[in-house]
């Protein structure tokens, strides 16, 4: 990405992270107990969106009357504009559905984590109890520990 890209990118990440705090304290103001993860979540969304947004409105500024020479003709090329800002919105989204995707695995929430926690506490009941000063190498033989 280029420096016309970037410059307004740092500005709007920036800018997202603000929106987001308001949006938190308003949501949150005098809770003891949130979800931690959907503040963060928002984040990535808000700045997801605005970044998006301004590759659009910056490539249109920057290569929307881009013409090159093509066998020593100029040629217009209309739409290199929307299609450079699909490349960098797709790897931009990309990067919002990798963590999405992610939270399925490893939200504390997530149907996935839960029935692993349910079958290791289900496991742990059948399992015999050994002494806390017992090794198991050095238990007797013929026991379960």
């Amino acid at each position: 990405m280029d420096f016309c890209h970037a410059l307004p990118h740092g500005f709007l990440l920036r800018l997202a992270y603000f929106v987001n705090q308001a949006i938190s304290s308003a949501k949150y103001k005098g809770k003891k107990e949130f979800d931690f993860e959907e503040p963060l979540m928002r984040l990535i969304w808000i700045a997801a969106i605005l970044c998006i947004s301004t590759s659009f409105m910056m490539s249109y500024l920057l290569i929307s009357d881009l013409a090159v020479i093509k066998d020593g003709v100029l040629t217009p090329m209309p739409n290199v504009w929307w299609q450079l800002a699909m490349i960098i919105g797709c790897g931009t989204l990309a990067a919002v559905l990798i963590p999405e995707f992610t939270k399925i695995f490893t939200s504390s929430k997530s149907k996935h984590v839960r029935e692993i926690v349910t079958a290791s506490r289900e496991a742990a009941h059948h399992l015999p109890s050994c002494p806390a000063s017992l090794p198991a190498t050095s238990a007797p033989s013929g026991s379960a520990c």
